[in-house]
């Protein structure tokens, strides 16, 4: 089994007596099992050989008997049993070499499945007894192998099969049929702790090896898994991986349901941006009316019309007039629709005094503290009277909000 080579290397392996070449990241099932099969086959091809030499021994032998006594009529055929003598032993020698190299090539892929530590192998006997327990089945199960191999049947090690004789017996018949299945199984630790584990099963045709029908001490009553030989089992801890799966499954689930509520959210502000609309076109006349009524009304107080008011009831219609208008420009840039969707307020830049805006603000705040028993003073500190280029309004908005606060 290699990772590298090419035709001439594959070559020269099998002069110096390999019985297949394989290519790592290539081997599947089927290829593994065609190349067990095919040695076994060449194995009881040279079974058959020697069972064939060792009667070529004594056809020899009986030659011989025969050679002396007609040494002369049978020359040709003295020198026909050298040939087939010189022939056994060669094929003898053979045998023993190809014995020897199969011998080493099991102890070498034993040494291969044993330091594979990220999956754990097993291999069973009929009886499902477990015969081969890799390094990484130690480590999975947290088992020593001395306490397995021999020892336990397979099903000890799988929650879902190991008391209940109905699910194993259906396991093991959808193996036979399939020759090979994947399952996911729940693998106990020698301390009782369960781990997912994913898992191939294939059947172990029978005569991988001789011994294969022994069985477990203690364990006569276990059912045999088939006529057909073991069982290989192949698989790895995926507990962490699935863990994973779900908690990424649960966090998908809550953006799912945030998002949810993200619409329905939306939903509700676009209704509330609705109604909000509406209602500032249903109000916006009602507002608007009554405050032009005012500004009416204290204009007409102020020209006279109903009759001469005193300087100081001049200055409260001229201060109501000023104030209604204030509130009047204040609605309409509220009411202004198109500018709140844009989220955009425009500014009048003007010029005018501090000092003005100031004075303006104090008489308005003084109004409003009468109510409170309240005293407004303001204490003026070199407030300039250069004037400003801003929006009169807005810092008119400033002041009088500092102030009522």
């Amino acid at each position: 089994v290699t990772g590298e080579g090419d035709q001439e290397l594959a070559a020269d392996l099998f002069r110096m007596g390999a019985y297949d070449y394989l290519v790592k990241g290539r081997i599947g099932s089927m290829t593994l099992r065609r190349s067990i099969d095919q040695v076994l086959t060449r194995r009881r091809l040279e079974g058959h050989i020697r069972e064939q030499s060792d009667e070529l021994g004594q056809t020899s032998r009986a030659l011989e008997e025969r050679a002396r006594a007609l040494d002369t009529a049978y020359a040709k055929l003295r020198d026909r049993k050298e040939e087939l003598r010189s022939l056994s032993a060669s094929l003898e020698q053979t045998v023993l070499q190809r014995t020897a190299e199969l011998r080493e090539t099991t102890r070498f892929l034993n040494k291969v499945l044993d330091s594979a530590t990220d999956h754990f192998i097993l291999a069973t006997g009929v009886d499902g007894t477990v015969l081969t327990f890799n390094r990484g089945a130690v480590a999975a199960f947290a088992r020593p192998a001395e306490d397995v191999v021999g020892r336990l049947h397979f099903r000890a090690l799988f929650r879902e099969i190991a008391k209940d004789d109905d699910a194993l017996a259906a396991l093991v018949a959808t193996i036979v049929e399939g020759g090979s299945i994947q399952r996911t199984l729940t693998g106990t630790r020698a301390d009782g702790r369960p781990f997912i584990a994913q898992v191939t099963l294939s059947q172990l045709r029978q005569g991988i090896e001789d011994d294969t029908d022994r069985r477990a001490p203690g364990r006569s009553d276990t059912p045999p898994t088939h006529d057909k030989g073991g069982l290989v089992i192949v698989g790895s801890d995926v507990t962490h991986q699935r863990e994973l799966e779900e908690k990424n499954l649960a966090y998908i689930q809550q953006i799912e349901v945030a998002n949810a509520n993200l619409r329905r959210k939306n939903e509700q502000i676009l209704e509330a941006t609705r109604l909000k609309s509406e209602f500032l076109a249903n109000v916006s006349h009602e507002l608007r009316t009554p405050l032009n009524a005012v500004i009416g009304y204290s204009d007409l107080l102020d020209g006279g019309i109903y009759g001469p008011l005193a300087p100081k009831q001049a200055a409260a219609v001229v201060g109501i007039g000023t104030r209604a208008k204030d509130l009047l420009h204040l609605i309409n840039e509220i009411l202004d629709l198109a500018k709140i969707e844009a989220g955009k307020t425009e500014l009048h830049l003007e010029a005018f005094a501090l000092r003005e805006v100031v004075l303006d603000a104090m008489e308005t705040a003084r109004i409003l503290a009468i109510d409170k028993a309240l005293v407004v003073e303001w204490d003026d500190r070199g407030v300039a009277d250069e004037l400003l280029i801003s929006d009169r309004q807005r810092v008119r908005q400033i002041v009088l909000n500092l102030v009522n606060n």
